[in-house]
């Protein structure tokens, strides 16, 4: 079951998606386009679809998705029951139906575009409805500045929503700060990273720079601090500071004479180690800093919080 709300929300998430009444209906449109009208008085959806698509969605369950009856129907259009139909495969249902009508320019920023024709998608849905393991990548994903004095505000259970509109299962946050471990189909972290950045900004109406990093990738970042070796260095005084993207080439110098007292910094492709003993919110090695000198975005969790989001993701992987 799919309610208006989440059909509403997933519509208006695909680039430059707007909603406009049509006489007794509502319709979503893109460029003017119509891809999907909803009838509230039915508890039904139109959505547009190719042809082969349209046999293949059909195919998962001719009572829940079905071609209208007319010449319509003949031209794509595709009746979908919300009452009765699985949240993922309407998902998969409707944003074939955006990749549709959208310019190429728009379909191509939703990699699933390319990706998941509707006969593989009724495959999966079959597979999944008889209890075959499908599997998914684990995600962790790091917002940089929200909740931070008083600015850019988001409850965690917001969050979450937004996460589960955008398909992704097993959402669970961590603190505040904006650490979100999720699973997914197999996607690079850099489009995952504009999807849920553009759903916040479309959502909540301000900028939230996303980091997303695979399991294997945090597990590697973890495992390879350089101060987990030093037995007189306290975990509480370490941080790490997650980068959008590699350093490249930088001036040692112009780090090493930022640092205070006893302080230690270690760079890798993706992240820098902190060793802040007189506490992080004295030291002059911030994420502003370092966004200034190696032009790239950065933000930065304590070692705590980076191995308690590590071990949910762990469970989340199991």
């Amino acid at each position: 079951m799919v309610s208006i709300d989440t059909f509403r929300k997933l519509a208006l998430s695909f680039p430059e998606a707007t909603e406009e009444p049509h006489f007794e209906k509502t319709t979503f449109r893109v460029k003017m386009k119509i891809f999907a009208t909803y009838d509230d008085r039915l508890k039904r959806t139109c959505i547009k679809l190719s042809e082969i698509d349209q046999d293949g969605f059909s195919s998962a369950d001719k009572t829940i998705i079905f071609p209208v009856d007319n010449k319509w129907g003949k031209q794509g259009w595709t009746l979908v029951e919300m009452n009765k139909v699985h949240k993922d495969l309407f998902i998969d249902a409707l944003t074939t139906a955006y990749c549709e009508v959208a310019p190429k320019k728009l379909a191509d920023q939703i990699k699933f575009c390319g990706l998941s024709p509707a006969l593989r998608i009724s495959a999966k849905h079959e597979r999944h409805e008889q209890n075959t393991t499908i599997t998914m990548t684990t995600y962790i994903s790091i917002l940089r500045g929200i909740n931070v004095s008083g600015q850019k505000l988001i409850k965690m259970d917001d969050l979450r929503k937004l996460y589960e509109i955008l398909g992704f299962r097993d959402v669970t946050t961590y603190v505040q700060s904006g650490n979100v471990i999720f699973k997914g189909d197999d996607f690079e972290p850099g489009d995952l990273e504009q999807k849920i950045s553009h759903q916040i900004k479309k959502d909540f109406g301000f900028e939230v720079p996303v980091f997303v990093l695979t399991i294997d990738k945090l597990k590697q970042i973890i495992y390879n601090n350089p101060f987990l070796n030093d037995p007189n260095k306290e975990h509480s005084f370490m941080h790490v500071t997650f980068l959008s993207s590699n350093a490249g080439y930088y001036e040692k110098e112009t780090f090493e004479s930022k640092k205070q007292d006893e302080e230690e910094i270690s760079f890798s492709e993706n992240a820098i180690y902190l060793y802040c003993p007189n506490g992080y919110g004295r030291t002059k090695l911030t994420n502003n800093f370092f966004e200034s000198k190696l032009k790239v975005v950065a933000t930065t969790r304590n070692w705590k919080t980076t191995n308690e989001i590590f071990k949910i993701a762990n469970q989340i992987n199991k």
